[in-house]
């Protein structure tokens, strides 16, 4: 039954003799052929050709001297056959083929000798049998060696060259059955008397020019974001960091976007002209890699002027995606020639490359199954059967050429050593050729086995620490505050705290093209931030109705409402500050947001949003960044549903920087200048509210977290262990809030206190008032949903319960902190799996 697949193939099969026939017509008319063409051309008209050769030479010298001899073949196509059987039956041709009795012998079956067999019946070898029976040689001494990984391969290397020096490289071969590996090669082999040549050729797309033309032309295509008008930061900062940059033209910075394939082509080709003239301007002595880097560059511009040529007089003409997957094929395929010497030294060379040569020491590596034979592809238009029937390559005659040229390389060798990876670990499961399994098999030659692998050996890391000598002291010392993060670090590991807050190491920020863990936590924030505020100016009051909330989720404006502070939100966070820097000061950042915050209606505040957007919001937002904007979207409207089943409430601030001053000292200190530290501790809160909460009115000191909820300590103390999975560290942190605001609270009750901005005008005294802790889990806030903090079973309703102890703790850690007498140790635990300082610490 023909599906609708087989309609289609036959339709198009239908059609190709007149494709045949139009081609071959007019290539005819305009004095072209394509090579297949030329060859059949050959063989239909060989008879002729013979004939007019003969008539013109009559029976001189020159026609009896006219012969042919075909040396070295193996398959032959219908084309060659018919040239091979013409000049034979003319008495012109001689036929030498290279195999060995093993496998070619008339009585045998072997693969290997499948063509040749043929071929020697049709076509009698015009030397005796003698040299051709040397596989089964009794002399021959072969290694077969099994290793855990393809370096190890390549390792070994070294030493066995070390092993024929007294050969000086005469008749020596190292025989890549996978290319990929010959990079890796040339860096193993050391440095020594043997001469080297390198005969396949080195990949144009294993230097470091390909690697620096690929981050340009990805940064082009791309690397541009149209909504933005800005180029990615990640593929920006690919191309700048890249040291070939140095070369790039003065005049074509800043980097210009370049639209069409033909600006594309014009761009790219003067990038690598100023490269190749800065590369010419190198000394030989600075690099040993410039004559490489320059042959590469030379190579690139070549094919580069190809494609330009062919877009400039329209022969092509495509998008900028298609003119770089087309220039990626041709360099795939592209290699820089080294010229060597095939007389002397050492040979590296791939085993298509090693046809009809002989070596006395042979090494083989890769010597793997789906590597040879290599696994076969079988992707043409034209199905198996047919291609079987009229003898086109199948995947059957590509593994007989590798039977061929596996035993063909054997067969005169006498010292022979292959290598193969047989790990069979993880998903890439490796194993020995089968060609190993029947030469050990078929054969009686005396085969040694080795496993060149060795048990990993791990040593064990040396313990670090760091004294606090007097420069560190110092340093300690003149910090006049520190953060909940910096003293959760200690906690967790003194060592990082010493590396972040002593040393001063950062890790350097890497660009992101879109929106990464914490800017979307940033996003979530200034949402929240900014809907609060626009609505304090909306009712002219802090105290938060139900009223007031219920309109976001109304069946007519629930679904545009929140949106628009996300949309804002966004604006400043990701697409506007990441193209100005001046979004980075705060002054410059609330001169921007004044006048959305300070609209009266919702109307009006969409407007003025949708203009930062003229071609609508979501045309700037694609892919990830849509995604994550909905979430968004789903989290804020996830916070605001549950604030108004809570309403009444009195929001007192967002977004607010607080700090209490702390006092330590330090008896163990022999310095006069260090026997106490004076300064702040404290940070930024997410938000503060008054509510209701079992009779009496409540200051709530809320962190936001927008990933899943964490468990929480049993105790105050537990609070000021190393934690790695657990929300121990944001127990710190709000308590020391909580703590902070207990303090002010009290003070702002306080007759004598000065009017304090957060509590002045809401009549509260301290008496009125509890301070809690709170973690709202965005995604665990359904109405059941509780932020308040537990210590084990027990809620914490207020700060002042728990204040003494928790300061107590606090302190401790502070001590900690600045006794000089106690170094700054690693930790461990799972911690240090993500910890960017492990390298340093060996952990």
């Amino acid at each position: 039954q023909l599906t609708e697949l087989k309609r289609h193939f036959m339709d198009l099969w239908s059609k190709m003799p007149l494709i045949y026939t139009r081609l071959k017509e007019e290539l005819q008319q305009s004095g072209e052929m394509y090579k297949g063409a030329l060859y059949r051309e050959v063989a239909e008209r060989i008879h002729e050709l013979i004939a007019r050769a003969k008539g013109q030479l009559g029976t001189s010298k020159e026609a009896q001297a006219n012969t042919y001899c075909f040396v070295g073949f193996n398959v032959l196509d219908e084309v060659e056959e018919t040239l091979f059987t013409a000049l034979r039956d003319a008495g012109q041709a001689l036929f030498y083929w290279d195999y060995d009795l093993f496998y070619a012998d008339e009585d045998s079956d072997h693969e290997a000798g499948l063509f040749l067999r043929h071929n020697l019946e049709k076509f009698p070898q015009a030397l005796c049998d003698t040299p051709f029976d040397n596989l089964r040689s009794p002399d021959k001494k072969i290694r077969m060696l099994s290793t855990t990984t393809d370096n190890a391969q390549v390792r070994y290397l070294a030493q066995w060259l070390e092993e024929r020096k007294a050969q000086k490289g005469e008749s020596t071969a190292v025989v890549l059955c996978d290319e990929a590996l010959m990079r890796s090669t040339m860096h193993a082999i050391p440095e020594a008397d043997v001469l080297v040549n390198l005969t396949m050729g080195y990949p144009l797309t294993d230097t470091a020019i390909h690697g620096y033309f690929s981050s340009l032309i990805d940064l082009q295509v791309d690397g541009y974001n149209t909504d933005m008008n800005r180029f990615l930061p990640t593929a920006l900062e690919r191309v700048e960091k890249n040291p070939f940059f140095v070369s790039f033209p003065q005049e074509m910075t800043p980097l210009q976007h370049q639209e069409s394939s033909a600006q594309l082509l014009d761009w790219h080709i003067a990038a690598i002209e100023s490269l190749g003239k800065h590369l010419s301007k190198q000394s030989e002595e600075s690099s040993p890699y410039d004559q490489l880097y320059a042959e590469a560059t030379f190579q690139l511009y070549k094919i580069l002027n190809k494609f330009h040529r062919l877009t400039a007089d329209g022969t092509l003409f495509v998008r900028p995606n298609t003119i770089r997957r087309l220039i990626r094929q041709a360099l795939a395929s592209a290699s820089i020639p080294f010229h060597g010497e095939m007389d002397e030294g050492v040979q590296i060379m791939g085993l298509l490359e090693a046809r009809n040569l002989d070596f006395q020491h042979l090494v083989m590596l890769s010597v793997g199954e789906g590597i040879i034979p290599r696994k076969a592809s079988d992707t043409s238009l034209i199905p198996y059967i047919l291609r079987a029937h009229f003898g086109l390559d199948t995947t059957e005659r590509q593994d007989r050429v590798y039977d061929y040229s596996f035993y063909r390389l054997l067969q005169r060798a006498q010292d022979i050593t292959l290598v193969y990876n047989n790990n069979s670990s993880g998903a890439s499961q490796r194993e020995q050729s089968r060609f190993l399994r029947q030469l050990a098999i078929e054969t009686d030659l005396h085969i040694e086995h080795e496993d060149l692998s060795e048990p990993l050996a791990v040593p064990d890391s040396e313990p670090v620490s760091v004294e606090k000598d007097q420069r560190v002291m110092d340093i300690l010392l003149a910090k006049r505050s520190l953060s909940p993060s910096a003293i959760n670090t200690y906690v967790n590991c003194p060592l990082q705290f010493y590396y972040e807050q002593v040393a001063h190491l950062r890790m350097p920020d890497r660009p992101q093209d879109g929106i990464d863990n914490a800017r979307f936590g940033t996003i979530f924030h200034d949402t929240c931030e900014f809907f609060y505020r626009h609505l304090y100016r909306i009712t002219g009051r802090r105290q938060v109705l139900e009223s007031d909330l219920s309109p976001l989720f109304s069946k007519d404006l629930g679904s545009e409402i929140i949106p628009i502070y996300v949309n804002l939100t966004v604006w400043v966070d990701f697409f506007h500050a990441a193209s100005y820097d001046s979004f980075l000061h705060p002054q410059e950042r609330e001169m921007f947001l004044a006048p959305f915050l300070t609209v009266p209606d919702y109307k009006t505040l969409a407007q003025m949003v949708s203009d930062l957007y003229p071609e609508g919001a979501l045309a700037h937002f694609t892919g990830v960044t849509m995604i994550i904007r909905e979430v968004i979207i789903q989290l804020v409207r996830k916070l605001l549903l549950w604030d108004k089943r809570h309403t009444p409430f009195t929001i007192v601030g967002m977004e607010k920087d607080v700090k209490m001053d702390i006092s330590i000292d330090i008896p163990q200190a022999t310095h006069p200048q260090h026997k106490i530290w004076q300064g702040s501790v404290g940070g930024r809160i997410d938000r503060m509210d008054i509510m209701d909460i079992d009779g009496r009115p409540t200051l709530r000191i809320v962190d936001y977290k927008t990933g899943k909820p964490k468990s929480g300590p049993a105790t105050i103390e537990d609070i000021f262990l190393p934690s790695d999975r657990n929300a121990h560290g944001y127990y710190l942190q709000t308590f020391l809030y909580a703590l902070v605001m207990s303090r002010r609270a009290a003070d702002a009750a306080s007759p004598q206190a000065k009017a304090d901005p957060d509590f002045a005008t809401l009549g509260l005294s301290q008496s009125d008032l509890n301070v809690a802790p709170c973690l709202f889990y965005v995604l665990a806030a359904d109405e059941a949903y509780d932020p308040m903090l537990r210590l084990g079973k027990d809620t914490v309703g207020d700060i002042s319960d728990y204040a003494q102890e928790y300061e107590e703790g606090l302190r401790r850690v502070l001590s900690e902190i600045f006794d000089p007498t106690r170094p700054f140790v690693q930790s461990e635990g799972k911690q240090c799996e993500y910890c960017d300082f492990r390298c340093l610490c060996g952990r």
